[in-house]
């Protein structure tokens, strides 16, 4: 992965996902937070970062369920 995208994934992480879902356990968040988050970050005018908010969520619980 390029530099510029990791920093750009970087921003949307520390931007949208973690304040949404700092303080819960990835056990806790059901698909419907997903799609919730999606849609919030999709209203605000960003369908773009809403794709990379949702490519973001499943590599990091792809990465969670690798043995």
């Amino acid at each position: 992965m390029a530099e510029s995208t990791r920093s750009m994934r970087k921003t949307i992480f520390d931007r949208d996902i973690l304040p949404a879902w700092k303080n819960r356990l990835l056990t806790e968040i059901t698909p419907e937070d997903v799609r919730t988050l999606c849609h919030k970050v999709k209203d605000r005018g960003a369908p773009a970062t809403a794709i990379h908010v949702r490519d973001i969520i499943k590599q990091v619980y792809g990465f969670a369920i690798v043995p």
